[in-house]
């Protein structure tokens, strides 16, 4: 039954994965057998993850800034010379404003 549910052998990718709770879903990945690259903006941080994650298994660093279209068709690119397919996807980037509710530019 444990086979039933694993996802060993899977390719993963989390957006926004060198920190929080990206961070977090790309180790459970990864300590579970999941080929997982991780991306991110801040190169220093993403590559610091990556090599953190790396001692538990497969974990693979690509920057990418995925608030532009550039910047998706670029990771896009970069995923499909690397990779035929990707099994998971974790759409976790994003951004936060520092204001509080009533002042938020919705």
């Amino acid at each position: 039954m444990n086979n039933f549910f694993s996802v060993a052998g899977k390719i993963a990718v989390v957006t926004g994965g060198s920190s929080g709770i990206g961070a977090m879903i790309a180790r459970g990945f990864v300590e579970n057998g999941v080929k997982t690259y991780i991306t991110s903006r801040k190169l220093e941080q993403l590559e610091q993850t990556a090599a953190e994650l790396s001692g538990l298994g497969e974990c693979i660093a690509i920057q990418s800034d995925l608030s532009t279209m550039a910047g998706v068709d670029a990771f896009a690119e970069e995923m499909l010379k690397r990779e035929p397919k990707i099994d998971i996807l974790i759409n976790n980037a994003g951004a936060a404003w520092g204001v509080k509710i009533r002042r938020h530019p919705c």
